[in-house]
């Protein structure tokens, strides 16, 4: 299983010094990030030129965005909301993706 972390962060500098300081710099296999002016469908397609996607069922996108969930569908992948970050899981759960979790511990339990 490989882990890649897709985010719309515009300095990398300060992702991979948060990603370090946090201890998560190690479990990531790639690190992409895109920028904050990009799209879902912007966001999807750069996940798509680091990433092999074989079989799709296989793939679970995680996010705590919309455009988490659109880039997800984009892929035509199974995407799983998470109420841990910018957006309240209420408002992710309107999105309707196919699963909800209230934090990434909680991942487990799906």
């Amino acid at each position: 299983m490989k882990l890649i972390l897709a985010t719309l962060r515009n300095n990398e500098d300060n992702l991979n010094w948060q990603l370090s300081a946090l201890k998560l710099l190690p479990l990531l296999d790639k690190i992409i990030a895109v920028g904050t002016k990009e799209t879902s469908m912007d966001k999807a397609k750069a996940v798509v030129r680091h990433i092999e996607l074989i079989n799709r069922d296989n793939v679970l996108w995680v996010g705590d965005t919309e455009v988490d969930i659109l880039a997800a569908r984009a892929l035509d992948v199974k995407v799983c909301a998470v109420g841990c970050g910018l957006r309240t899981l209420e408002y992710l759960a309107t999105l309707k993706p196919d699963f909800l979790a209230l934090d990434l511990c909680s991942i487990n339990q799906i």
